[in-house]
């Protein structure tokens, strides 16, 4: 087995392509955060084979090399991965690829991707962030994460511009359930989330019928939550936002400002609570809890922010004394 320079510990068994692409058939590391060489042996990397990074999958011949990122004396397994990027040039990924990565929670990859096995990443049920790069500006690769999982999720999607995006799929679940008397089972679907997997026109993801689910979403919604995170990232980072959807959800997070910043403050997001504070005028009481909470947890940057924030909208009077 060759030992190769890398970012983090991997054993790769891999093959050359007819066209001198490389495709990763298994892949095993000791780390917690993966990055998948863009190359090997000078070819692009640009297939992940089926059961590639599935723990205790079977062996598969090919070549076989190993990427050291530094020594270290944890195990290898695969089911500890936290985080992966994965190459900006892969175009495909095999079926059960990520099958019972049980810590998987975060993965960055291209909107390159055309070809999609099933399952990819069932039973990586603690996977619920995505960044994507939309070097096309539309692509597919937002629909196949969307109709395979059911849990909650959340998707950046990076364009070449520099623009954002942060989307929120709600869950949802689906089973069937017997209906004795009748001697049949009921598909039952539970979870304003199934409908957040429709809003896409030829695979491509559709803002407008995304926002269009939001007076029925609020309807059907089970927490509050929920509910702000997807108003707060459609707001906050607007690509393609009509002015009448961006009213809706700026009027239930106004609604609901105390819970949105708790929320930011929880999540130490400065710069979200200084862009919220900036186009809204909390009541005082709020700032004041907010404020204090930020002291307490030893948070300067916010507290000051909103310490500025409540002396602007709330200035103190100039005290006058007659001789």
């Amino acid at each position: 087995m060759d030992e190769l320079g890398g970012l983090c510990n991997l054993k790769l068994t891999y093959r050359e392509t007819p066209t001198r692409e490389i495709e990763i058939l298994r892949a095993v590391t000791s780390d917690t955060r993966v990055l998948l060489p863009e190359t090997l042996e000078g070819s692009p990397v640009t297939a992940l084979g089926d059961h590639a990074f599935a723990p205790n999958a079977l062996p598969v011949g090919g070549i076989e090399t190993e990427l050291t990122g530094g020594k270290t004396d944890a195990p290898f397994d695969n089911t500890k991965i936290r985080e992966i990027f994965l190459p900006s040039r892969l175009e495909r990924i095999g079926s059960y690829a990520f099958y019972n990565c049980s810590g998987l929670q975060k993965v960055h990859l291209s909107d390159s991707i055309e070809q999609w096995g099933g399952n990819i990443f069932m039973n990586c049920r603690q996977l619920h962030f995505f960044t994507i790069n939309m070097k096309r500006m539309q692509g597919t690769t937002l629909y196949n994460i969307a109709i395979e999982l059911r849990q909650e999720f959340v998707a950046e999607l990076q364009y070449s511009d520099g623009t954002v995006s942060r989307l929120l799929f709600p869950e949802y679940d689906e089973y069937h359930e017997e209906n004795s008397p009748a001697h049949q089972f009921d598909y039952v679907i539970e979870g304003c989330g199934y409908t957040y997997r429709h809003c896409f026109k030829n695979h491509e993801f559709s803002p407008a019928s995304y926002d269009g689910m939001w007076t029925d979403f609020l309807k059907s919604a089970r927490d509050t939550e929920t509910a702000l995170k997807l108003a707060w990232y459609r707001y906050s980072t607007p690509v393609e936002l009509s002015a009448g959807a961006k009213k809706n959800y700026f009027d239930y997070l106004c609604g609901h400002s105390r819970d949105l910043l708790s929320w930011l403050l929880e999540n130490e997001d400065n710069s979200g609570l200084s862009f919220f504070l900036k186009n809204t005028a909390p009541e005082r009481s709020v700032l004041e809890e907010m404020s204090e909470r930020a002291r307490r947890n030893h948070q300067t940057e916010a507290q000051a922010i909103l310490l500025e924030h409540m002396q602007r909208q709330f200035p103190a009077r100039s005290r006058t004394f007659d001789l």
